[in-house]
């Protein structure tokens, strides 16, 4: 295999080995010889979706007409080389109008995702249009001369446009009590539950598990979420817009016009089914003591005492309001005053049954039961946060408060129980050094930002906007999770307002294949393509997406290009493909021993496809040593 770069490609015609060129197809295709290529396989950028970041690119076109005509004229070129029994093979997909949605920002992190801008809605279509690139296509090839002999229809099975991580966190009712589980745990339940949504609680209607790559998205420090690309949000686009859209995760701008995030703190939605423990009323006093616990608190059966709070020696007020909660409830405490603190040592047993009730663990591994929390009244509930603001907390120059935990698991829980007081909370981690000791430790922190201040202009009650921070891609395949919800939206994590699978048209899970030939008669070897049982190949190949973990998004399946290099050539027969991207057509041809010629405008594809066929001609060259021996 050679690389040849586009300024010695006009005088390379002479094709003897495989070849990838860079270059612009309408223009190195008229250099080729005609009558050369025994088949075309190839799978052109789609119209609208995709940004390759190349001058003269193909799809980023206003109108699908000229999308159309473009390729028509190329795959002109195409006919002219091929031989007398040629074929062509062309993956298509379809997009839809954009419904005059003009601007997206750039995007660093994923730029083949990231379109700098959005069609607006081509005449004779309207918005939400599907607009028929495939069949448009296929006609006008058509009209040109080809024969249309097949529609292939690509089912991918796996395409399932919405999922989310099984570890993402929701809201759930049962009988009126309030649970948060993860979403990997829906599908065990026996019956589905409702599910907390920005204008309360709705039903669950199906649930599904499937795999597919994954991305990560940070909503300004507020939560940060594993999703599919193409999970859907809806956006509001900035602080003068009233208008709220659905984006797909990977188009959300987060820098410059950047688009924010709907969040819905989840405390109107929440009504306490618990009014007593253990025959005493959850008043403000006792939450009080159990957030102080939370931040200050031991617990130790040994010494003669069970609870032990301590705090600074010099915290006077604060010594005072724990003495008021601890008469309030006749609760007797030893005080231990020494230079640096003040512990106060409580045996009642019925509080620390309470405290065990409500708080567990030790430092490092501090959590509440907020399942529990979420069902006391809201006094009691926002008392627990004070007494820990007071006790591991401090005020925020410009106003809120920040509160710092060695145990990150509560750190998390106190987000959750400030968002069930309709407060939003940001989520940091820090390394601090014990001057004590010389030791370094984590501190997790949590504090309010200046989003509390900003109300979203959705008209939507109680709804404010979060900007994104950061996103990227995960190169990996993961189970996730999708579900069907009654309205269509839900809650994740402390309250961002998240889409569920679409709900207006069947969830869209294919793409064609269209084979053309040049000729009446062509080569076709459907001996070579048969199904397992013996059958001729049906026009239906079921073939799950997989994710490449290289730079190029939409990478051509070799599961999906073999048959066609199987049925359209015969060994050492030349393969052409204009729109060579990752190269998928060179590696299944040095797999099937087919020499070919691949053009890719990018030339980071170029090099990328270039790296990908050399490690499958190394690999090939070793199991070929292998049976030799």
């Amino acid at each position: 295999m050679d690389f040849i770069r586009e300024s010695e490609a006009y005088y390379s015609t002479d094709l003897k080995v495989s070849t990838v060129f860079h270059g612009d197809a309408a223009v190195l295709l008229k250099t080729f010889p005609a009558d050369f290529f025994r088949c075309c396989i190839t799978s052109p950028p789609y119209w609208g979706l995709r940004d390759y970041n190349a001058v003269g690119q193909i799809g980023a076109e206003d109108d699908p007409h000229e999308y159309i005509q473009r390729l028509v004229s190329i795959f002109e070129e195409v006919r002219r080389v091929l031989t007398a029994d040629g074929t062509l093979w062309v993956n298509i997909g379809d997009s839809y109008t954009s419904g005059n949605r003009g601007y997206r920002a750039p995007d660093k992190k994923n730029p083949v995702r990231a379109m700098s801008y959005r069609a607006k809605t081509p005449k004779g279509l309207k918005p939400k249009d599907l607009v028929g690139i495939p069949w448009r296509l296929a006609f006008a090839l058509q009209e040109t001369g080809w024969y249309l002999r097949s529609d292939i229809i690509w089912e991918k099975g796996n395409a399932m446009p919405e999922c989310l991580d099984p570890s993402t966190m929701v809201f759930i009712r049962t009988h009126g009590w309030i649970s948060r589980i993860s979403l990997g745990q829906l599908p065990l339940l026996p019956v589905f539950p409702e599910i907390l949504g920005p204008q309360g609680w709705v039903q669950i209607k199906h649930v599904w598990r499937t795999k597919k790559p994954a991305m990560s998205l940070e909503a300004s420090k507020v939560e940060r979420v594993i999703c599919s690309p193409e999970h859907r949000f809806p956006i509001s686009s900035d602080r003068r817009r009233e208008r709220v859209t659905e984006k797909d995760a990977r188009d959300i701008r987060h820098e410059g016009y950047a688009d924010y995030f709907l969040y819905c703190p989840i405390g109107r939605f929440l009504s306490p089914t618990i009014h007593t423990w253990m025959g005493h009323p959850l008043e403000r006093a006792l939450g009080y003591l159990l957030g102080v616990y939370a931040a200050e608190g031991g617990h130790d059966g040994e010494r003669g005492f069970r609870i032990k709070l301590t705090i600074g020696a010099h915290e006077q007020a604060f010594a005072k309001t724990i003495r008021e909660c601890l008469d309030n409830y006749s609760i007797e405490a030893t005080e231990i005053l020494d230079d640096s603190s003040l512990s106060f040592r409580v045996s009642a047993e019925w509080f620390t049954r309470t405290v065990d009730a409500f708080i567990s663990g030790d430092v490092k591994t501090k959590a509440l039961n907020i399942e529990l929390l979420l069902n006391c009244p809201e006094e009691f509930r926002r008392a627990l946060l004070e007494g820990y603001i007071d006790g591991d907390g401090s005020a925020r120059t410009h106003g809120g408060w920040i509160a710092v935990s060695a145990s990150r698991r509560l750190r998390d829980d106190l987000s959750t129980l400030a968002s069930s007081l309709g407060i939003i909370t940001s989520k940091g981690q820090r390394v601090e050094l014990d001057k004590r000791t010389g030791n370094t430790y984590s501190s997790h922190a949590l504090w309010t930002p200046y989003i509390q201040r900003r109300k979203t202009k959705s008209g939507m009650e109680g709804i404010y906007q979060v900007p994104p921070r950061h996103r990227h891609l995960l190169h990996e395949t993961r189970e996730m999770i999708d579900l069907e919800v009654e309205g269509g939206l839900f809650l994740i994590g402390d309250g961002l307002v998240t889409h569920n699978s679409v709900r207006d048209r069947p969830t869209k899970s294919h793409e064609y294949i269209f084979l053309l030939s040049k000729s009446p008669k062509y080569y076709y070897d459907y001996e070579n393509v048969r199904e397992s049982n013996g059958r001729n190949r049906r026009t239906v190949w079921f073939i799950p997406t997989e994710p490449f973990l290289g730079a190029h998004f939409a990478t051509f399946l070799p599961k999906l290009v073999e048959p066609c290099v199987l049925a359209g050539s015969r060994p050492d027969d030349w393969v052409l493909d204009p729109f060579f991207g990752a190269g998928t057509v060179g590696v299944v041809c040095e797999q099937q021993r087919r020499k070919y010629v691949g053009i890719e405008l990018n030339p980071k594809y170029v090099q990328l496809a270039v790296e990908r066929i050399q490690n499958t001609e190394r690999l090939l060259f070793s199991y070929d040593r292998e049976r030799a021996q």
